[in-house]
């Protein structure tokens, strides 16, 4: 009997507290002894997740960490005093919900806009909404409802943890549907998705293909101190070419480009600035400024990856480019051996942008409106956008996960054999359409046009048997189609003196 009495107050005062977070976002807590806790100023281990999200499309700990989303509000847990009948995932929907709450009573039009939401800016100073608007905003008529439901459980004969879980699910779902209308009905979600689409995807292609003919020479180059104002300016006479200068949306994208002061040595001369450690194709920057409170969909990482995304799509759409303005050059040209290596370029190019765009941004993009238009369920929704981009990533080889790796660890495009193998044709891409400048002489032509081919060949069958490889994997079968493509014939297989085609490789 006494223990029972000791556990009623014990767990009134644990009931109050816990309501107290859930309805109201606030921490009464001065002896820390609640398992959530007021950060300090320097802890940036934040983040907004409830928690832990699974797939079988794309790889589990990428989707996870696309989740992540860095949320300053100043509250984390304290594993250690977590009780021994919570389980961590209903921790994490405890904390989740405490931090939705607060999240809501902000005003974000007090906020000075800042489309970077840097992991270590310092912890946002808000004005914040009269409390009653708040409760009723979020709630509306379930406050009391869910108030009762949790005084319930301070009596021993009501308290049980599956009780508690339910209780907890329940005002979570209202929590997460309120937070779907904000983000899909307030601030148009469907619209800025379809933008991400447009720019950091580059569905927008007559915009881009205006831009790479106004920057392609300043990003060849290694990045200046005007590079990033020079950058924006012809981002913005690009859109007025293709008519779109005038719309809203292209006031919310900017370009970055890097700039790293060069290390001046005592031979080398002050006045050079230029010579830094990357060219424009590889640091360049997309920034997006977007709505109040898309920031939970698109933290740090998730726009870092997209324009990992970027940077490839880039790349590729100017190579592409440039072989076909070399059409005009060698279409009449009387020397077959360049002219054959120039159509074997530009099939490759042409059919890896299919591919990206068709199969892989085209079909996942689909996916991802119909799992959008499906639910209210801004977790779900969260969780369908990180599927989304996993799977992107994944299937344009820019992450692959270890095969011989038990944790699943996905390794970056840096590692990835396939993407290295890419980059290196689109080098070879590059130099050929430059040959001209270095090469004065049919002779000349004569011994580059053998080197290329040599290297052609060496590099498309190392990506054939790579792409076989990777049969296995998640996005085996738009690699398939990618394989198909190239060697529907089972001609490339043969210039690249593959001992079977693609086609009998692909066979189980």
């Amino acid at each position: 009997m006494a223990i029972k009495w000791i556990f009623c107050c014990i767990n009134t005062v644990f009931i109050n507290q816990l309501c107290t977070w859930l309805l109201y976002g606030e921490l009464r807590d001065p002896y820390q002894e609640f398992f959530v806790y007021q950060m300090k100023k320097n802890d940036t281990s934040d983040t907004f997740i409830s928690t832990p999200s699974s797939t079988t499309t794309c790889d589990k700990s990428l989707v996870s960490t696309l989740q992540q989303t860095p949320l300053d509000c100043g509250y984390n847990l304290n594993p250690n005093m977590i009780p021994y009948f919570i389980p961590l995932s209903l921790a994490q929907e405890i904390l989740f919900i405490g931090k939705t709450v607060i999240l809501f009573g902000f005003d974000p039009k007090k906020v000075k806009k800042n489309n970077s939401f840097t992991i270590n800016r310092p912890m946002l100073t808000l004005q914040k909404i009269d409390a009653d608007s708040r409760r009723f905003t979020i709630w509306e008529e379930k406050e009391a409802e869910f108030h009762e439901k949790l005084q319930k459980l301070k009596t021993i004969e009501v308290f049980e943890a599956y009780n508690l879980r339910g209780v907890v699910r329940e005002i979570k779902e209202c929590v997460t549907k309120h937070l779907w209308t904000v983000a899909v009905e307030e601030a148009h979600l469907l619209h800025e998705l379809r933008l991400m689409k447009d720019f950091y995807l580059i569905g927008r292609g007559e915009l881009f293909l205006e831009l790479l003919r106004l920057t392609a020479p300043m990003l060849d180059r290694p990045t200046t101190r005007n590079s990033t104002r020079d950058m924006n300016h012809a981002f913005q006479l690009a859109a007025r070419a293709v008519f779109l200068s005038n719309s809203a949306d292209i006031e919310k994208f900017s370009f970055e480009l890097p700039y790293v002061k060069p290390n001046i040595s005592v031979n080398s001369s002050v006045e050079d600035d230029s010579s830094t450690v990357a060219d424009g194709w590889s640091s360049i920057i997309l920034k997006y400024d977007f709505k109040w409170p898309l920031h939970l969909l698109f933290a740090p990482e998730v726009l870092a990856r997209y324009n990992d995304m970027f940077r490839l799509l880039l790349r590729i759409k100017k190579t592409q480019h440039d072989l076909h303005a070399l059409w005009k050059t060698y279409k009449q040209s009387p020397r077959f051996t360049m002219c054959q290596l120039h159509n074997k370029l530009m099939f490759l190019m042409d059919n890896l942008q299919h591919y990206l765009q068709a199969d892989v941004l085209e079909t996942n993009f689909s996916r991802l409106m119909e799992a959008v238009n499906k639910t209210n369920d801004f977790e779900k929704l969260k969780k369908a956008h990180a599927t989304f981009l996993a799977d992107i990533l994944s299937q344009s080889f820019l992450t692959v996960t270890s095969g011989d790796n038990d944790s699943g660890d996905t390794l970056d495009s840096i590692n990835n054999p396939v993407f290295c193998n890419i980059m290196e044709l689109l080098k070879l891409c590059h130099s050929f359409c430059s040959m001209s400048e270095f090469a004065s002489d049919k002779e000349a032509e004569d011994y580059y046009i053998r080197g290329y081919s040599d290297r052609f060949n060496k590099l498309v069958k190392q990506l054939m048997q790579l792409l076989v490889s990777l049969r296995d994997r998640p996005c085996g079968v738009y690699l398939a189609r990618l394989l198909m493509r190239l060697d529907y014939n089972r001609w490339l297989s043969g210039e690249a003196q593959l001992t079977q085609s693609v086609t009998n490789m692909l066979r189980y």
